[in-house]
């Protein structure tokens, strides 16, 4: 399978791109570290059209739903694949609760809505909202690579949180939290999956799948 993936150079994208690529699909990365940046959307579409699914994991203010629409639109009706990244508690804010919190909580918030609603719209593209809890820094083979994963200016509020909240260390790695999604698509193989939140800090619900 050809697979688009935005944001692949570094944490959630990086672990679906290289895990994806070892089990023998075709990437296709799009970062804009390497000049391709998610805000100029139709020459990105253009990009994702011909492959058989796209992971729509870049978050850059509304660019990543104005993504999705596009794409969406050029494969409506087609037998391909759109796996949306959002958030497993998009209403949690920092102890700052600054504008960006807000922003930031729309933006999913809104992206969970439409997903929703072009879901119901047409059976193909098959589009699956994915939602991460604590995607965890405290863990000793991420520390060591730390600037691998993040950029200069995402790591300093997780650092924060990190200090502040010390149960954030027993959160996934990004490879073990892609891997547990991989394995939920691989085991139901024939199931239309409309929505996933995985979070290994909820003591109730680790896994809820719609």
């Amino acid at each position: 399978m050809k697979i688009a993936i935005t944001g692949h150079t570094k944490g959630i994208g990086k672990a679906f791109s290289n895990i994806l690529k070892i089990r023998g699909h075709e990437i296709i990365g799009i970062s804009k570290s390497e000049g391709k940046d998610i805000n100029n959307v139709i020459e990105i579409s253009n990009i994702i059209e011909p492959c058989d699914m796209f992971i729509n994991n870049a978050h850059s203010n509304y660019a990543q739903i104005d993504l999705f629409y596009e794409v969406w639109k050029k494969w409506k009706g087609l037998k391909k694949y759109i796996w949306n990244i959002g958030s497993y508690n998009p209403f949690n804010l920092n102890n700052e609760n600054n504008g960006d919190d807000l922003e930031y909580i729309m933006q999913k918030q809104f992206l969970n809505k439409i997903t929703k609603v072009l879901n119901s719209k047409s059976m193909w593209p098959m589009v699956t909202l994915l939602n991460p809890g604590h995607i965890s820094i405290k863990n000793e083979n991420i520390i060591k690579n730390m600037e691998e994963y993040y950029s200069s200016e995402e790591l300093k509020p997780l650092l924060n949180i990190k200090i502040k909240d010390e149960k954030f260390m027993y959160g996934h790695t990004p490879e073990q939290w892609v891997k547990c999604i991989i394995d939920v698509f691989d085991n139901n193989n024939n199931a239309h999956i409309s929505e996933i939140s995985l979070s290994y800090n909820d003591p109730i619900n680790k896994i809820k799948i719609w």
